[in-house]
This record gives structure tokens, sequence and C-alpha cells, in this order.
């Protein structure tokens, strides 16, 4: 099992943002979870149209 001391629940916008200021700080000792299999939560790209959060 591994273990970390900063769980982000959410790879939305404030979450990968959350964990790149965590990478500018050298802390590394984080998880960033996310339920899709892609990263953006409702953020997304369908068709070449650009949908943002709806």
């Amino acid at each position: 099992m591994r273990r970390t001391r900063i769980a982000i629940i959410g790879a939305v916008l404030s979450g990968l943002y959350a964990a790149y200021l965590l990478e500018q700080a050298n802390i590394t000792d984080y998880l960033v979870l996310e339920a899709r299999n892609r990263l953006g939560g409702q953020i997304c790209t369908q068709h070449g149209f650009d949908l943002g959060a709806t």
C-alpha cells in the first residue's frame, strides 16, 4: 500500500494547479485522485468544440 502525506481529490484545474504548486515547492509526497479516465473534470472538447465547464 502506498502512503502519502497529501491527497488531492479531483484532477480538475484546481487540483492540477495544487499539484503544480507542490512541485514548485519541491514537495513530491502527494497523490492526485480522479474518478474519470481523463483529466480536467467537466472541462472537455468534443468534435473540435471547447465545451468549457458545462
